[in-house]
């Protein structure tokens, strides 16, 4: 389930084929769109690169022993 979100929290791809409006934008494809052949703000992109860990270092902090449980149980002998 960690995973799923994960994977679904930094899709790229399908929210940019499927959103036709610039305000529908996912983080990930906003925080793309951020970046110009003349000029970057590494200082706008590195806060949003912050929000979109913030939320996956939340998740994980709250299920840690989840997580980590489910590794030893499925991990090799």
């Amino acid at each position: 389930m960690t995973l799923t979100f994960i994977a679904s929290w930094n899709s790229f791809l399908w929210p940019l084929i499927v959103a036709n409006d610039q305000s529908l934008y996912t983080l990930s494809v906003g925080l793309a769109l951020l970046q110009d052949e003349n000029v970057i703000n590494y200082g706008l992109q590195m806060a949003g690169a912050t929000f979109m860990v913030v939320p996956i270092l939340i998740i994980f902090i709250i299920f840690q022993k989840y997580i980590l449980e489910g590794f030893n149980v499925s991990g090799i002998k």
